[in-house]
């Protein structure tokens, strides 16, 4: 595993890692809380920020250990992202589950690729859910990720 500081022309610094999610999530995030603040800012201040130690934050990013459940949980809760949790094997919250979360992994994430897109091409056209506009593009977008429409009236 390399480590080395480097600065960015975004002026955010960060550690390069290699071969640890866990690290790599970590300085991600970092690297995220630091361009959405624009302001270059220290580890200790994201640990502050996420309400731990920098010292335990450290540990966490330099592989060296895993925050435990109750930290992971408080981490994935301050910055809205549940993806540590399973990274570390730890069940997510009942609280903070998508009904999507039973669904087969495939059908499952080609549902909220299409979601995602609709939601864009409406935004971008200035359209509500509500115009048949955008019913027709809801249809053509879904139909491209593979589902099929039926019109049912109920």
């Amino acid at each position: 595993m390399s480590r080395g500081f480097n600065k960015t022309d975004r002026k955010c610094y960060y550690l390069h890692m290699e071969n640890n999610p866990v690290s790599a999530w970590f300085v991600n995030k970092y690297l995220d809380w630091q361009k959405a603040n624009e302001t270059l800012s220290s580890m200790a201040e994201f640990a502050r920020y996420l309400g731990v130690g920098d010292k335990a934050l450290n540990t966490w990013v330099n592989g060296r250990n895993n925050p435990s459940y109750k930290k992971a949980v408080q981490i994935c809760e301050k910055l809205n992202d549940f993806s540590l949790l399973e990274m570390l094997g730890y069940s997510i919250p009942e609280s903070e589950r998508s009904p999507l979360d039973s669904l087969p992994p495939d059908f499952r994430l080609r549902l909220e690729a299409a979601s995602a897109e609709v939601e864009r091409v409406l935004e971008e056209r200035g359209l509500t859910g509500e115009s048949p506009e955008a019913e027709s593009i809801v249809i053509e977008i879904f139909e491209h990720f593979g589902f099929k429409y039926t019109n049912t009236e109920i």
